[in-house]
């Protein structure tokens, strides 16, 4: 027979066990992107994961500097449904994290990232996450 204390313990690591075992992360989905303005303007779709109302864009790569490369992140099952706001990134400050607007974009929805702006011929390259 088990003593008291290791019982108590057996049945603390159980718990612990079981809640851990249930806990499962949600993890956004983010791509790597290749665009070239007025040339392939559209990334991999990528699932979106929650339900906040901003996307990430990030520039890793950008043919030209100081050029601006602007771009909506898109519904995959119907294009007219997009950001609002545009993701404005060049080679100085290649982040940005606009909101959707008025366009409410929902989890376990399938969206891209658009080229709206820039210089034609401009790549670039970053990932992106809806």
């Amino acid at each position: 027979m088990l003593k008291p204390k290791m019982k108590r313990t057996l049945c603390a690591m159980a718990a612990v066990l079981s809640i851990a075992g249930t806990i499962t992360p949600v993890l956004a989905d983010r791509v790597d992107f290749d665009i070239t303005v007025s040339v392939d303007e559209i990334s991999p779709r990528a699932k979106k994961a929650d339900s906040e109302q901003k996307y990430y864009v990030t520039g890793t790569y950008f043919s030209l500097t100081n050029y601006t490369f602007s771009s909506k992140s898109v519904n995959l099952n119907n294009s007219a449904l997009k950001s609002q706001y545009t993701a404005a990134i060049k080679s100085s400050s290649p982040k940005a994290t606009p909101g959707y607007g008025k366009y409410y974009a929902g989890a376990g929805v399938y969206h891209y990232l658009q080229a709206v702006g820039g210089v034609s011929g401009l790549r670039v390259r970053g990932r992106y996450t809806p």
